[in-house]
């Protein structure tokens, strides 16, 4: 249950802008799993959920599972496609990268799929595709 549970956070914090933990709360309740507000605390305690300003903001978000340097090492660019980024790599090292996607932001992800020098990442929405390139391409730059 407890899994289920922080999957289902880890999920909810990709897509939507979460403010407040009623905010978070009321889409658990929405997606069938109830749980108290001391509950929903400990798991994002747990998870290491922090909330982050963003566009004048505090929002929840979950942080990286994995160094930028090392997930963007072969990435050459990021583009938009609706809620596909397309992930353009060097040559033979999308299958790689792809890998370090999945394992740092698997809970945004709806799938991936790798070619030889490209990756799909389907997100749920335009605005979590969006907010997914940003990162992305935020650790290129830096």
């Amino acid at each position: 249950m407890k899994a289920a549970r922080q999957d289902a956070i880890n999920r909810l914090i990709a897509v939507h802008d979460i403010t407040q933990q009623s905010e978070l709360l009321e889409l658990l309740a929405k997606s069938g799993i109830n749980c108290t507000q001391a509950t929903l605390s400990r798991d994002l305690s747990e998870m290491g959920v922090k909330k982050v300003r963003e566009g004048g903001k505090l929002l929840y978000r979950i942080p990286q599972k994995t160094a930028p340097s090392v997930l963007t090492v072969g990435i050459v660019d990021v583009r938009l496609a609706g809620n596909i980024a397309v992930i353009l790599c060097e040559a033979g090292a999308a299958a790689a990268v792809c890998v370090r996607i999945d394992e740092a932001y698997g809970h945004e992800l709806v799938g991936t799929i790798a070619g030889d020098d490209t990756i799909f990442c389907a997100l749920e929405t335009v605005e979590a595709a969006k907010r997914f390139a940003a990162k992305l391409r935020g650790m290129l730059s830096g």
